[in-house]
């Protein structure tokens, strides 16, 4: 990012004698500049974690469906093994 000293760096070479900078507009326009470039270099970023939450609900959604398909097939097992469970 621009530091403020680098901002009125540029804006004292930005003009040529004749042409009158309002330092304020300058400084507002490098501050969106830089926003713009966070926002750019972070977008992939967040991409990226988005497909890798979407992957890990769909993985926490197949390990539920998984693990609730083998406890309703070992449920009379796992009855015969604890008389808590054949009550319930």
């Amino acid at each position: 990012m621009t530091s403020v000293l680098d901002m009125d760096d540029i804006i004292s070479n930005l003009g040529n004698g004749d042409t009158i900078i309002d330092k304020e507009i300058i400084t507002e326009y490098l501050l969106v500049i830089q926003e713009k470039a966070r926002l750019e270099a972070i977008t992939p970023r967040t991409q990226e974690v988005s497909d890798k939450l979407q992957e890990l609900q769909e993985k926490e959604a197949n390990v539920a469906t998984v693990t609730f398909t083998q406890l309703l097939t070992n449920l009379p097992t796992l009855a015969k093994t604890n008389p808590e469970i054949d009550r319930a």
